[in-house]
């Protein structure tokens, strides 16, 4: 049974995700803000880092993809691979909250950079399964997969910067 058979609106499943995605960012959002008032301002950093005032409109973005995708996935009739795309997901959306804690208020650098390792391969292998379930799906995580690919770069270099 699709989820239009089982009477879903599509508006409102949208909104939904959507607000679990940018819900995800926020909690980010605040564990990132405690550490970039300052102490991310002293870190050696590599050339190519992000100005601050980018991430939030870069993160935005990525979000609202992922909420995209997702719901795609969400809407396609339900099976193993969409049950296992979802699952991927899932994981994406836990790990891009977590991460701005682990880095920023944690300040576990190395631990950061293995959560983002573990953020790409998640968002590689959603991206797959996505392929699988609905192409434009896949498409619209790719913005996702080269965020993780960046803040993994990113936190690594920071990590044997700051050591």
């Amino acid at each position: 049974m699709t989820n239009k058979e089982a009477g879903t609106n599509p508006i409102i499943s949208l909104l939904a995700i959507l607000t679990l995605c940018y819900a995800a960012a926020f909690v980010g959002s605040q564990g990132a803000f405690q550490g970039l008032q300052g102490w991310y301002l002293t870190l050696a950093r590599p050339s190519w880092a992000l100005p601050v005032w980018l991430w939030s409109p870069l993160l935005s973005v990525v979000s609202g993809c992922l909420g995209i995708a997702g719901w795609l996935v969400w809407r396609a009739p339900a099976n193993r691979r969409r049950t296992a795309a979802l699952a991927l997901f899932a994981g994406l959306v836990i790990l891009a909250g977590a991460w701005p804690w682990i880095f920023f208020v944690g300040r576990q650098l190395g631990p950061a950079f293995w959560a983002a390792c573990v953020q790409i391969v998640l968002s590689l292998a959603a991206l797959a399964g996505f392929a699988r379930v609905r192409a434009v799906a896949a498409l619209l995580l790719a913005p996702v997969v080269f965020w993780t690919i960046y803040a993994a770069f990113l936190s690594f270099f920071i990590w044997r910067f700051n050591q």
